[in-house]
């Protein structure tokens, strides 16, 4: 067989699994939504939502078609072909004055296999958590705070929240265009309750012309589900992402300008008696913008879905970079700024220079 004909029928059998893989998801979440009876929520899954490194924050999180980072791979699986160079990020986030905390790692893993799989894991944590469910001291027993109501303070306990969770990416390259299928599980703690859940994104990406890249990813593609130890089952439903980047120089000026827009589509649903069918599809506006000087600085500001405006700068070289972004809180009651520092860098390098101090 020639070696053409051995690429063919390479290429064929790839996008025969790959149609096996797509349609069995999408019979298992419709299977889902007819033959079970859950609780709809929006923010099941929000740790994805939270999680990010300082570029991503400092843009709105508009990564559908542009992300630089290994971690954008949780806004769109596909991104993950476009991230050779500075594999390993790590990222710390303190937010709500220091009230919530988290941590995230993303690194690639090869194996025996030509394409890596994308890799992020998440904690997420909030500590000191006050319980008064027990500590009301109901002065006419109708349950409500009021009247002579108090609260007994030796009666008041703690309790904290974790959550744990990890994205999985794989892409692949099918008639010019790059499909990523990310697969998301979670284990979420609450005092002496816990929930495990698990969920599928698939993207779409690929280049227009010489610097406009589109994207596309179908988010919780068969629902999101959280199982709680209770019996209790939530799902989150199904969304879209689109988006399109850019890059252009400024004439006369060392400066080139990296924008990026992403509509967001969400499949809203009503419940009614423990019944729940589609009730109508809303759609928000997500930008971003990167002022990029001597390919070294880079200065960003950006306003994520729910109108959060964000900004940082970036420092980087060939073989390291640092990202820092602040989330600008403007109402004046709200838990306070969240900033966001994050660290990439290319472990080769690293390796390669002590090899050589070592050999010297």
């Amino acid at each position: 067989m020639s070696y053409k004909k051995q690429i063919f029928f390479h290429n064929k059998e790839k996008i025969k699994k790959f149609k096996i893989t797509y349609f069995f998801l999408i019979f298992f979440g419709i299977s889902q939504i007819l033959f079970s009876r859950s609780i709809m929520v929006k923010n099941g899954f929000q740790v994805f939502k939270n999680a990010g490194d300082g570029r991503s924050i400092a843009l709105g999180n508009s990564l559908t078609s542009s992300g630089e980072e290994l971690s954008a791979i949780i806004w769109n699986p596909a991104i993950l072909s476009l991230n050779t160079k500075n594999p390993i990020t790590y990222v710390f986030q303190n937010r709500f004055s220091g009230n919530v905390k988290s941590g995230m790692l993303a690194f690639p893993y090869y194996g025996k296999y030509s394409r890596p799989f994308g890799i992020v894991l998440i904690h997420e944590s909030v500590n000191g958590i006050q319980d008064t469910r027990n500590a009301l001291m109901d002065e006419n027993g109708d349950g409500i705070f009021n009247g002579n109501d108090r609260l007994d303070t030796g009666l008041i306990n703690e309790f904290s929240q974790h959550q744990w969770a990890a994205y999985v990416s794989k892409t692949w390259l099918i008639k010019n265009e790059i499909v990523g299928l990310g697969i998301k599980g979670i284990f979420h703690q609450i005092g002496d309750h816990f929930g495990y859940g698990i969920g599928f994104d698939l993207g779409f990406h690929r280049y227009f012309w010489d610097e406009i890249r589109f994207g596309i990813v179908l988010k919780d593609i068969t629902t999101t589900w959280l199982f709680w130890d209770n019996g209790t089952k939530e799902f989150t439903p199904p969304r879209i992402s689109s988006g399109i980047s850019g890059i252009n120089s400024i004439p006369l000026l060392p400066i080139k300008m990296n924008w990026m827009i992403d509509l967001n589509l969400n499949l809203e649903r009503r419940s009614l008696q423990e019944d729940f069918y589609f009730r109508k599809m809303s759609g928000k506006i997500s930008f971003g913008t990167e002022w990029i000087l001597k390919d070294n600085i880079r200065l960003r500001f950006g306003e994520n879905e729910i109108g959060i405006m964000a900004a940082g700068i970036g420092l980087g070289w060939t073989f390291i970079k640092i990202n820092y972004a602040i989330q600008i809180e403007s109402d004046p009651h709200s838990l306070g700024n969240i900033h966001i520092v994050s660290l990439s860098f290319d472990p080769e390098f690293f390796k390669n220079e002590i090899s050589r101090i070592i050999t010297n």
